[in-house]
């Protein structure tokens, strides 16, 4: 209900903000804004204490502290794990893809990301690309530069690159416009932590995508020509193994084909019908899983078969190939269906990015498993009420190492403490990662065969 509003504000003249700046104040920022929003202004400033450089954005508006745009800035682990990940993940990789469709890749995500903020590169004037150059790099985060600088990362100042291009005397506008949108997108993608991102969306409205057309400036050096394509197709600041399916990746994502071994604690199989369990006791478990061949066999040592029709508890296989489940006992005796592309749910291999919608709720200090004891990492989705996983109260908690390797996986009415029995919600139970062994490899077609009893078996056990 605001109408449009006309400010001019001095970062300096601010008596709660003077105190932070005091005399290692580098510059203030003063500028005038017209805005239709609640947000009165907004000023960028940055400025040095000690030998810290330290980056501030202020949204001065109703309900905006100083300290808060601070914390935006301060990089969380998985920002860190995205500086410190020398690899793209799977899923953004672009070894052996053409130019083209690795910038139709990597368009593709930053729009999935965030709807409605990327426009085409060719949309924006340089004069406007040149702000929001310049309104990132003051929102950069200095820790997760620093960490380039160490490696010599080519993602390390993307824009001292297009300055470098337009000092090269009979330049192509055209081409420092397009080399403008890619360093903005590293600026973004690399040098930003997630909550400075949403701070970012809020200030600039929108953001330039990576180029349409391809940029070729043979004559000037290897470090100015490097773009966000070339990074992502391993072309330059690595080597064959760039873009691969090395773990761990920034994103928490998955290789392509990962072997693991670990131990399993709760009812199995969980969805069957009551099955009773001591949550104390584990069973080992070895699994495949291949994202490239939509494929996971997890192979349980102890399992309550008869739940399904088995006549004894037995050790058990659980085979997802395509949008199919096969649900059978290890000697291949008996076997029922838990899942087809047929039903509303259907149990199936997770993507590699099956935790990217969890959310992370810090570190868990003293976290013991049978192969792990340290810090941990814990991503957790709540997914109670009949809208989620629901009734009832509904859990899913993925944990991981310093590394970001996995330690462990887990659903139930709660998280902690332990419990073999939950009043509401889902069945608990949770599997622990040995981390040494979770490691990326080729996985032979062979493992993930559909065994002849189960494509001929009527036996059902669909997941509800």
């Amino acid at each position: 209900g605001l109408a449009p509003l006309q400010r001019t504000v001095s970062v300096s003249s601010r008596p709660r903000i003077v105190p932070l700046l005091s005399r290692r104040l580098v510059h203030s920022c003063t500028r005038t804004i017209r805005d239709d929003r609640p947000r009165l202004c907004t000023c960028i400033t940055s400025f040095k204490m000690g030998r810290s450089s330290i980056t501030i954005a202020l949204a001065l508006s109703q309900g905006h502290t100083v300290a808060a745009h601070m914390a935006a800035g301060r990089p969380v682990p998985p920002d860190l794990a995205r500086a410190q990940s020398q690899t793209p993940s799977h899923a953004l990789s672009g070894k052996g893809k053409g130019p083209a469709e690795v910038r139709s890749v990597l368009n593709g995500a930053m729009e999935d990301r965030h709807p409605s903020v990327f426009k085409a590169c060719e949309e924006f004037e340089q004069t406007k690309l040149d702000e929001i150059a310049s309104s990132l790099e003051a929102m950069a985060s200095p820790v997760m530069q620093s960490i380039y600088d160490k490696h010599d990362d080519l993602r390390s100042l993307p824009v001292e690159r297009v300055r470098k291009l337009r000092a090269v005397e009979g330049h192509d506008e055209g081409h420092v416009r397009d080399a403008s949108c890619a360093a903005i997108a590293t600026l973004w993608s690399h040098h930003l932590t997630s909550a400075m991102q949403e701070e970012a969306k809020a200030l600039l409205h929108a953001l330039p995508l990576l180029p349409s057309a391809e940029r070729e400036e043979p004559h000037l050096e290897d470090t100015t020509q490097y773009t966000c394509v070339t990074g992502h197709a391993g072309v330059v600041g690595g080597s064959d193994s760039v873009g691969n399916d090395n773990f761990p990746d920034s994103t928490l994502e998955w290789p392509a084909e990962v072997q693991w071994n670990g131990t399993g604690h709760g009812p199995y199989p969980f969805w069957a019908g009551p099955v009773t369990a001591d949550i104390d006791d584990g069973a080992a478990i070895q699994s495949w899983w291949s994202a490239k061949q939509d494929s996971e066999r997890l192979d349980h040592a102890s399992c309550a078969m008869s739940v399904v029709g088995h006549e004894d508890d037995v050790p058990c296989t659980h085979l997802f190939v395509d949008k199919n489940a096969y649900y059978f006992s290890q000697d291949e005796e008996f076997c029922c269906i838990s899942g087809t592309d047929s039903l509303q749910q259907s149990l199936t291999a997770p993507q590699t990015t099956w935790m990217a919608d969890f959310t992370y709720q810090g570190t868990v200090d003293n976290f013991e498993t049978e192969y792990y004891s340290g810090t941990a990492h814990n991503y957790t989705l709540d997914c109670s009420g009949t809208a989620g996983c629901g009734p009832g109260n509904f859990y899913i908690w993925y944990l991981v190492d310093t590394e970001y390797r996995p330690i462990e996986q887990g659903e139930g009415c709660q998280v902690m403490p332990r419990t073999s029995q939950c009043a509401s919600g889902g069945s608990y139970l949770y599997h622990n990662y040995d981390p040494a062994t979770f490691v990326s490899t080729e996985i032979d077609s062979g493992v993930f065969a559909v065994p002849e009893v189960c494509q001929t078996t009527t036996n059902e056990c669909y997941f509800p």
